[in-house]
């Protein structure tokens, strides 16, 4: 990260499947689903960082 900038708090459903080593339609349907709860802007999905660690953790028992 470089100086003077913000660190990350969303990410894209593609981003998330990269981090997680799944598809990115399977984040997409997880999303859909509401196991991963996301945030529209416009036609956009984000997925805040503290949701990603929310459904690590509960993925951990899985």
């Amino acid at each position: 990260m470089s100086e003077g900038q913000l660190p990350r708090r969303a990410w894209t459903p593609r981003e998330v499947a990269a981090q997680l080593g799944i598809p990115y339609e399977t984040v997409l349907d997880l999303i859909h689903k509401g196991s991963i709860k996301s945030l529209r802007a416009g036609r956009y999905y984000l997925v805040p960082d503290f949701e990603l660690d929310r459904y690590l953790h509960l993925c951990q028992g899985c």
